[in-house]
């Protein structure tokens, strides 16, 4: 996971004006997500917060560099799963709202 996330980032900052550099990073760290979230089940705290700051990195990538709103909407989507798991139901709520605006 270190060495895509290595990988990505380097990307962004020799390209950071690229469109399709930005929304096959914004992929990337939702991959990264999901597979740090599916590794154990139930997901633990650990994992839940690791999983959180990918698709925190694939939200500002999606909003600011890439506006592909339907995977904006599936980033917002898989947050809202995470603080939900996570117990913040507000933030959870938050989350699935601006999803389903933006769908």
């Amino acid at each position: 996971f270190k060495k895509a996330e290595r990988q990505v980032t380097e990307e962004l900052r020799i390209a950071p004006d690229n469109q399709k550099i930005n929304q096959i990073a914004g992929i990337t760290f939702n991959n990264l997500a999901a597979t740090t979230k599916s590794i154990t089940k139930p997901i633990q705290k650990q994992q839940a917060k690791v999983a959180l700051g990918y698709l925190k990195k694939a939200l500002e990538l999606e909003v600011y560099r890439v506006e592909d709103w339907v995977s904006t909407a599936s980033t917002h989507i898989n947050i809202c799963a995470i603080y939900s798991h996570l117990g913040k139901h507000s933030e959870s709520a938050e989350h699935a709202e601006l999803a389903l605006t933006m769908l």
